[in-house]
């Protein structure tokens, strides 16, 4: 006699089994970091689309009762055995799993659901399989023909997947990939994917092993492995071996990187990469480095400090002789910590042992290494900060000696809330030390106090005054007085100086509007008078931060055009200028600008400003002008032009055309001397970047010098990439060497493959 009843006991059953399935089987297949994997036939990742739940099952996540749905659910007390059949359908904290029937089998102590068996995980993976057998208590068992369809699209399948105990599963011939499905033919092969004759995962160790593992891309086994290991899924940080990296110049030789990262905590860690390199100069004999970083988060902020080292034979800086067993190295760091809610401090520092290492073992470089610690505060519209800076130089023909030590720099922002009539009031202030080992030392305090008025007139016009004083005091030794004015007297200056230079400032402007049937029109004239004593600039003040200008159209309205403090922009002048613009009702605009300044009152900038714009009471004319009609074609133009012999002193165009799927650049640029440059620089260049398929990308430039007559630079590069494939390369050619002469390739490579959820391999030089 059967009796057929719905039983507690039963839902209970179902659902261990079917969340046991969903930890076995998702946690043990998907491969957010897997490694090549080869196949065992275990079928076409082909899937059924994703069951939904019926609405009655549905729960909170943190809910613990058991939902069962099924057609009928009964006991038969003869076998022993417990049965839903007909759309079963379990759900309990977020999980909900599906199967055509479900049984226990109170005697063997097995749970088994059969027929379209399915499992709805909380994060958007779908599991599926034809037939599981399991115990009740969930620690062994397996599962039929797995399916896993993950969240972010990526498929994983195997033949049979077996929980061995509490902690370790096994799939047997698994195959994974995270490309999508042909659209016109879902069975076709993907692009690339890994398989394994078989994975095992330890939630203990929280790891994921691949014995017999190989990849396959197009159907073709493109790499095998007798055994790899990655984290387990979802485990963000793990010791192992990173990716390797390559590299290779005529001058650094092959280089191979392997490096090895190490959780110390869930706060640090630490990598470890070793470097071998052989026929590199100066003797292309084999060598090595080592290379170390350390990470660490705290409550309030991160850090890392590094560095690397070797030793080995090296060229002298000079390049004239070699230095036998030579330790060579360098040392790096990063941080930044939140003090309070107001101020936080930081620090940023590189150092290497000499010039040429970092270029040598392609640690990169820049032609000055800067180290920085600061701390900095925020204040509603005020801010003020505390620095310290030391340079080293990797350029051949600049001496460390002479590279400054900033110690202290202290700077102070104030800007007031609006006052009367919305005036404003602001201060800045700021303190500089600068130490040199050989050459000028320079001590400096100074202060800008300001007070800004903006005013609107009932005509529309637009006014604002601005009335300052700059004044400083400085301490200086062995600073050379014809640095920059080569009319003052031969020698040095130690002792102390100081300066003060009031300025008032009113700038004018008017915006006449005129809408139109097809664009609307503003034009804009603009005069600004700038009130300031000829005096305040000494040849006694080492000049370092004001050093370099060029009028342009930016600065031309600036009240203070040097950038820096060592320099006051003394004398007065006034400045005219004309801005139009033009909208157009097709979301295209046009604008042009014109403007000049003719300095009355000429003052003493007190240093060579030849060539830049402002050395004549008349200045240079400036001007920039810019279409874009529409989104397929932007037009740009850009000029200083001497007034008194019209020649162009700067040009500037340039010129782009094109969809986004074929975009052509065009752009000419001619720069005249400068103070500091005795050489005309005039150069042409031409690029495209286009869209050649879906998938496929490609851009390629060129740079001539057209005062040389030669090419100065070429380059291309292609680029493929898909929801999983990523592939690009990139050549290009430099005929001078940058910033540096020192007989590095101008030829630049750089190489990349990219497998979702793998990682990418890069070669470059």
């Amino acid at each position: 006699m059967r009796s057929w009843l719905t039983g507690t006991l039963m839902t209970r059953l179902a659902l261990g089994l079917c969340l046991s399935l969903a930890c076995s089987a998702a946690q043990t297949a998907s491969a957010d970091d897997a490694a090549p994997m080869p196949s065992a036939n275990p079928g076409k990742l082909n899937f059924p689309k994703a069951p939904k739940p019926t609405e009655p099952a549905t729960t909170l996540p943190n809910d613990s009762t058991v939902r069962v749905i099924a057609d009928e659910a009964g006991y038969d007390k003869d076998l022993g055995v417990y049965v839903a059949r007909g759309h079963v359908q379990v759900s309990k904290n977020g999980k909900t799993a599906m199967a055509d029937t479900i049984a226990y089998n109170e005697r063997t102590k097995r749970i088994i659901a059969s027929g379209h068996v399915a499992i709805l995980e909380p994060n958007g993976d779908t599991y599926f399989g034809s037939y599981a057998d399991i115990t009740d208590d969930f620690n062994d068992g397996y599962m039929q023909g797995f399916r896993g369809l993950m969240a972010d699209q990526s498929r994983l399948a195997a033949n049979k997947m077996t929980r061995i105990d509490a902690t370790h599963t096994r799939l047997d011939r698994a195959v994974y990939t995270p490309c999508l499905p042909c659209q016109t033919d879902p069975t076709r092969t993907p692009l690339w994917q890994v398989k394994a004759a078989e994975v095992i995962r330890d939630t203990d160790a929280q790891t994921i092993t691949y014995h017999d593992a190989w990849m396959e891309m197009w159907g073709v086994p493109i790499f095998w492995t007798p055994w790899f290991r990655h984290p387990d899924i979802g485990v963000e940080r793990q010791s192992g071996f990173l990716s390797p990296g390559v590299s290779y110049s005529k001058k650094s030789g092959f280089q191979l990187r392997i490096p090895y990262f190490q959780t110390i905590g869930p706060d640090k860690d630490l990598t470890l990469t070793p470097i071998f390199r052989v026929a590199a100069e100066p003797d292309k004999t084999p060598g090595a480095a080592g290379m170390i970083m350390y990470r660490q988060r705290i409550n309030n902020g991160m850090f890392s400090l590094g560095g690397s080292m070797t030793i080995e034979d090296r060229l002298s800086d000079s390049g004239s002789s070699v230095h036998e067993n030579a330790f060579r190295g360098h040392i790096e760091g990063q941080g930044l910590f939140d003090i309070n809610d107001n101020w936080r401090a930081g620090y940023d520092f590189k150092a290497t042992t000499d010039k040429d290492y970092l270029r040598h073992y392609h640690l990169g470089t820049t032609r000055w290494l800067e180290d920085n610690a600061y701390a900095e505060g925020f204040f509603g519209r005020s801010y003020a900060s505390a620095q310290t800076y030391a340079f080293q130089s990797t350029k051949d023909d600049l001496s460390n000696s002479t590279a400054p030590f900033v110690t202290p720099k202290l700077d102070y922002n104030f800007v007031s809330e609006p006052m009367w009539a919305n005036s404003v009031a602001a201060f800045d202030a700021d303190t500089m030390n600068i130490i040199r080992r050989n050459g000028e030392n320079q001590f400096r305090l100074a202060g800008a106090p300001s007070w800004t008025l903006p005013y609107t007139s009932p005509f529309g016009d637009i006014y604002r005054l601005t009335l300052s004083v700059q004044g400083s005091v400085y301490a200086s030794h062995d600073v050379n007085e014809t640095a920059d004015d080569p009319f003052a007297s031969d020698g040095s200056f130690t002792g102390t100086t100081a300066r003060i230079s009031p300025k008032a400032d009113i700038l004018w402007r008017y915006p006449f509007i005129r809408p139109g049937e097809n664009f609307t029109q503003i034009i804009e004239p603009m005069v600004q008078v700038v009130a300031s004593p000829s005096f305040g600039n000494s040849s006694q003040v080492s000049n370092e931060d004001s050093r370099f200008f060029e009028l342009d159209e930016n600065r031309l309205f600036s009240a203070d055009r040097f950038v820096g403090t060592d320099r006051y922009d003394t004398g007065s002048r006034v400045t005219y200028g004309l801005n139009w613009t033009s909208y157009f009702n097709q979301n295209g605009q046009a604008n042009v600008f014109l403007g000049q300044s003719y300095q009355f009152l000429k003052g003493d900038h007190d240093q060579n400003l030849k060539n830049t714009g402002i050395d004549q009471s008349l200045s240079d004319v400036v001007g920039r002008a810019t279409v874009s009609p529409n989104q397929y074609l932007d037009l740009s133009y850009r000029f200083r032009a001497d007034t008194h012999g019209w020649d162009m002193k700067h040009q500037e165009v340039q010129v782009a055309a094109g969809p986004t799927e074929f975009r052509v650049t065009a752009g000419y640029i001619a720069l005249s001397k400068t103070a500091d440059d005795n050489h005309k620089r005039e150069f042409a260049s031409l690029g495209f970047n286009g869209q050649l398929a879906k998938y496929w990308t490609a851009h390629a430039f060129g740079i001539y010098d057209l005062q040389e007559a030669e090419i100065s630079g070429v380059g291309a590069g292609l680029a493929y990439l898909d929801e999983c494939f990523g592939l690009s390369l990139d050549v290009s050619y430099s005929l001078h060497q940058g910033t540096f002469d020192d007989g590095y390739s101008g030829l630049t490579t750089f190489f990349q493959i990219s497998f979702k959820n793998l990682g990418s391999i890069k070669s470059g030089s």
